[in-house]
């Protein structure tokens, strides 16, 4: 089995700093005695009896979870939330901690742990499903301030094409050429898109009209990395774009029209794919240059068969093909 052990969670430690809620369009901004609910000109304000100062305050983006966590220690203590939105509803559950007031709307609500406060919005949590993940070999904490300083695509990339998937956008799609300057331009804090360099750093990003969502954004860059591993036309183009940065990496659960794919690569060679059949149905990869052949197998212990360069094999539904020995 190809597997990536690493787990995408994201956070902050500044005061202020705002990240999306997976599954949805609404934005969290996080104080230690103010969460803010935002979408488009709406406006939600939860106080908090938190009294500070506070430390190790932190705003973390769980997409592994789907939720937004907001935790710290305060004068009385440590306090943790839980922000998510479900069917219509935005949920404030408070994780840790003895106890805590929260005022929404001028009203006073006391929350001991697993309580929550649900609020009702008009639209509805987005629909999950099995996301396609990417890793590209780093590991380190993804603590963002440092992860933007670093500008290392590979840290960067498996977050964008994660988070991108649990949005909706609907326009249509338009290629990104330069990653970095969409990255640095294009998003605030913890990838929260802008409509325009916000921030004034002179930098030349398409500008996101007013009657478009700034999430197309986000959208638009998840598709583009996703271009950069794979294609599908007339074939399965395998690594039609691997960046130097790239030199290792896996990508799993892949869906393509036919097949769902996992693949592995290192030292900028093909290694491992594994699919499984959604459909009967005649199937090409189309791979790097140099490899000429490549071994296909139905059971790890069997011999399998060699197959050469656009040579189409049959694949069935629901049966699982290794492939490996990709040679030149």
């Amino acid at each position: 089995m190809i597997k990536i052990a690493q787990r995408y969670r994201p956070f902050s430690h500044l005061i202020g700093a705002k990240c999306l809620i997976p599954q949805s369009q609404w934005i969290v901004q996080a104080y230690p005695a103010l969460i803010r609910l935002i979408k488009d000109k709406k406006l939600i304000e939860i106080f908090l009896s938190v009294k500070g100062p506070v430390d190790g305050f932190t705003l973390l983006s769980d997409l592994e979870d789907d939720v937004v966590r907001v935790f710290g220690k305060g004068k009385e203590g440590y306090f943790g939330f839980k922000i998510a939105h479900v069917e219509k509803k935005m949920i404030l559950e408070f994780e840790r901690g003895t106890g805590i007031t929260c005022t929404l709307d001028n009203k006073k609500m006391a929350l001991k742990k697993g309580e929550r406060i649900e609020i009702l919005v008009e639209d509805r949590a987005l629909k999950k499903n099995d996301s396609e993940r990417l890793f590209l070999g780093k590991t380190k904490k993804l603590l963002w301030e440092q992860v933007i300083s670093r500008r290392d695509l590979a840290e960067i990339f498996p977050v964008v094409f994660l988070l991108g998937q649990k949005v909706q956008s609907n326009t249509s799609y338009l290629a990104i050429e330069d990653f970095q300057t969409e990255l640095l331009g294009g998003f605030e804090d913890i990838l929260v898109p802008l409509r325009k360099d916000g921030r004034y750093q002179g930098l030349s990003i398409d500008e996101i009209s007013k009657d478009t969502s700034p999430l197309t954004r986000l959208s638009r860059f998840q598709k583009s990395i996703r271009d950069l591993f794979i294609l599908e036309n007339d074939g399965i183009v395998i690594l039609p774009r691997l960046l130097k940065e790239f030199h290792a990496g896996k990508m799993l659960n892949v869906r393509l029209k036919k097949c769902i794919l996992d693949m592995e690569w290192s030292k900028k060679k093909l290694r491992k794919i594994h699919i499984m059949g959604t459909s009967n149905a005649n199937i090409l990869f189309k791979l790097p240059k140099e490899i000429s052949s490549f071994r296909l197998k139905m059971h790890r212990r069997e011999k399998g068969s060699i197959i050469y360069r656009d040579e189409k094999f049959q694949i069935k539904k629901g049966e699982r093909y290794f492939l490996d020995k990709f040679k030149k």
